[in-house]
């Protein structure tokens, strides 16, 4: 009779076991549907397979993910704004992107001082960890006009006078070396988005619970950004991609696969922000934008080609 139970017992973990692998199995796979961006509403926050820390200064440093080279659809049909056309086959490069939005710590150790007037910080979401926002497209890559180019990518020039090749003199002791900091093309903001060659085909990026991954209007209440990276992250380890603050990327708003050799004071800007809906949030969203506009729920996330 003790055999008996002693085997019953071995049979009950056994199928606990199953179970529990089981389940571990449904949250990696989740949002994976037949559908074009939809599925279920688990999310993972797995640790990034390789990533590097950038050493700033004394106190600030932040995490850029690696993400390996693959072809995706851009863009989607979920609305007007998603694609223009609704969808575009693209390849993206090996490049590596922030684990978060650039953090208003990182903002001030570079230039000395914060974008936005201390009322709108107090208003909008302040202190280190915050994410920075009322930056203009302009601010982050520089003017042409009274500035000396010092590197391009991808048909984008950066000069001195922008936050990107300052960070870059920066960490560097004052000149700009082989680092080259950036702005995420909006194929690679995108790609990273939906999670590179891991993707699950989630509405938000990580799940199709938006709540889980990111800050909106719903969990947030309207009350301001929040610090960066207190959500889950998606499948790669990345940080706010849907929700907090939009982010810049660094493309003119063209439709897909026609602005190429283009240029336009217009440029896009993705993620969905604090205060607004779901819909703001969706991966394949798009916003456009002049070049100098800022704006209290805009901000940026930093790339890097090695």
């Amino acid at each position: 009779m003790y055999k008996v139970l002693k085997q019953i017992e071995a049979m009950k973990l056994l199928i606990i076991a199953v179970l529990v692998l089981s389940c571990s199995s449904v949250m990696f796979t989740a949002c994976n549907d037949d559908d074009e961006e939809g599925g279920g509403g688990d999310t993972v926050n797995p640790a990034p397979d390789h990533f590097f820390t950038q050493i700033v200064d004394e106190t600030v440093s932040f995490d850029m993910i690696k993400v390996d080279s693959g072809v995706f659809t851009l863009g989607g049909a979920t609305n007007s704004y998603s694609a223009m056309p609704n969808a575009y086959l693209d390849t993206v490069g090996e490049f590596y992107i922030g684990a978060t939005e650039v953090t208003q710590a990182l903002w001030y150790a570079v230039k000395g001082s914060y974008p936005a007037e201390e009322e709108m910080l107090y208003a909008c979401g302040y202190g280190s960890h915050y994410p920075v926002y009322y930056v203009s497209h302009i601010d982050l890559v520089g003017r042409a006009a009274g500035g000396q180019k010092v590197y391009s990518y991808n048909g984008v020039d950066y000069y001195h006078n922008g936050f990107c090749a300052q960070l870059s003199a920066y960490i560097n002791g004052g000149t700009v070396g082989e680092l080259h900091y950036r702005l995420p093309t909006e194929a690679e903001w995108e790609f990273a988005a939906r999670g590179g060659n891991k993707a699950r085909n989630c509405d938000y990026s990580g799940s199709n619970d938006l709540s889980l991954v990111g800050w909106w209007q719903t969990n947030n209440e309207g009350v301001s950004a929040r610090p960066v990276g207190t959500r889950q992250a998606n499948e790669l380890g990345i940080f706010d991609l849907s929700g907090n603050v939009f982010e810049w990327v660094a493309d003119g708003f063209f439709p897909y696969g026609l602005g190429i050799g283009q240029t336009t004071t217009e440029k896009a800007y993705r993620g969905g922000s604090w205060n607004g809906d779901a819909e703001d949030c969706r991966i394949t969203k798009r916003y456009s934008a002049a070049q100098n506009w800022k704006y209290y729920r805009l901000g940026f996330r930093l790339a890097i080609t090695l």
